[in-house]
C-alpha cells in the first residue's frame, strides 16, 4: 500500500497517484475524495495521518523509481487487511472487499461509495 509525503501545494489524490507510480510502478485513475484515513508512527518518532484514495489501475511499468526497494504484489482486499499492521487501514481494506465485485465488473470507480 503506497504511502508517502505530499509535496507543497499538491492535492492528496495526486500524491497518492504519484506514490503509486514511484513505489509500485502502477498508473491509473485515482478518486479525489479519500475513502478513509488512518494514522501510523513514522520511525517511532512522529504520528502521521494518511488519506487513502482508491485507484483504478490502467497499467504497470516494468521500471519505476523504487523498484530496488519494493516488491509489487497483488492481493485481494481481505488478504491485504491481514497483512497490514495498522488496524484502521485493515478496516478500510475490509470495507473494500464489499466493492471488489463491482471492481471486477469494471464499474467506474467514480460510482464507488463506502
Amino acid at each position: 500500500m503506497p504511502k508517502g509525503n505530499i509535496h507543497r501545494s499538491e492535492p492528496a489524490h495526486r500524491a497518492a497517484r504519484r506514490e503509486a507510480t514511484e513505489e509500485a510502478g502502477i498508473r491509473g485513475k485515482v478518486l479525489k475524495k479519500p475513502i478513509g484515513f488512518y494514522s501510523y508512527n513514522k520511525d517511532g518518532e512522529r504520528e502521521l495521518v494518511v488519506s487513502v484514495h482508491l485507484l483504478r489501475v490502467k497499467g504497470e511499468y516494468d521500471l519505476y523509481p523504487e523498484i530496488g526497494q519494493r516488491k509489487r504484489s497483488w492481493v485481494r482486499p481481505l488478504d491485504a487487511a491481514r497483512l497490514v499492521n495498522e488496524p484502521a487501514l485493515s478496516k478500510i481494506l475490509i470495507s473494500l472487499s464489499k466493492l471488489e465485485k463491482l471492481a471486477l465488473q469494471k464499474t467506474d470507480i467514480a460510482d464507488f461509495t463506502l
